[in-house]
């Protein structure tokens, strides 16, 4: 913007250069009048009108190579940032898609080749069913189970998300060795999840935190 400003300032300036010399030039025909200084004064001032040209050309040149340089960022920006709303309007749809066990939603949003490593299978669960097949797995024990996004941080590849996880223990199966008692949960979950370049989850990983010490020890199953 600057740059720009400059240039049309100098343009002024040429423009109001030339008319002064015209005036001498035409209208006072100065070449004509006898006074040395005169003409020593219009010579000077073509002298300064030429090196304002180059002044302007070069300021032309300039401009034309800030924006050949300006644009490429430009268009990189835009797509990065396209696709970090597209990487953070995923996660949106699927708070949905857990939420309500929505499996086609899942299929949409999710790589039928990611792999999920989870405590509640021996071996990786892969695509939409199998991390649904997890949230089955919540239900059977907790029918109400939620988890809210309260936060998230994205990228082009990844998108951090603070999840906060409800439930009541009024299910029919049991968790963690213990039986349904009627208990209410609330607790705050960390998942870093990775995007391929169509825009579809591959990755899950979640952060335990105190969790994986406890388990880690043998408290936690």
């Amino acid at each position: 913007m600057n740059t720009l400003l400059t240039f049309f300032t100098s343009l002024i300036g040429f423009f109001a250069l030339f008319a002064a010399i015209w005036l001498m030039h035409r209208p006072l025909n100065v070449h004509a009048s006898s006074q040395r200084g005169a003409r020593l004064g219009h010579r000077v001032l073509e002298w300064i009108l030429t090196a304002w040209i180059f002044l302007l050309l070069f300021q032309v040149y300039g401009l034309l190579s800030s924006n050949r340089g300006s644009e490429p960022t430009s268009r990189h920006e835009q797509e990065q940032s396209r696709t970090i709303e597209r990487n953070r309007e995923a996660m949106r749809m699927f708070e949905t898609c857990i939420n309500t066990n929505d499996l086609k939603l899942g299929e949409e949003l999710i790589a039928s080749t990611a792999a999920f490593t989870t405590p509640v299978s021996p071996t990786p669960l892969f695509g939409a069913k199998g991390y649904l097949s997890v949230v089955d797995f919540m239900r059977r024990s907790f029918p109400d189970v939620q988890w809210k996004l309260e936060n998230m941080v994205a990228d082009e590849t990844t998108v951090a998300v603070q999840w906060r996880c409800t439930g009541t223990f009024t299910g029919n199966a049991p968790f963690a060795g213990l039986q349904p008692n009627g208990k209410r949960f609330s607790t705050t979950v960390m998942n870093f999840y990775t995007f391929d370049n169509e825009g579809k989850i591959t990755g899950d990983v979640a952060a335990t935190g105190i969790a994986g010490i406890l388990q880690g020890i043998g408290a936690l199953p």
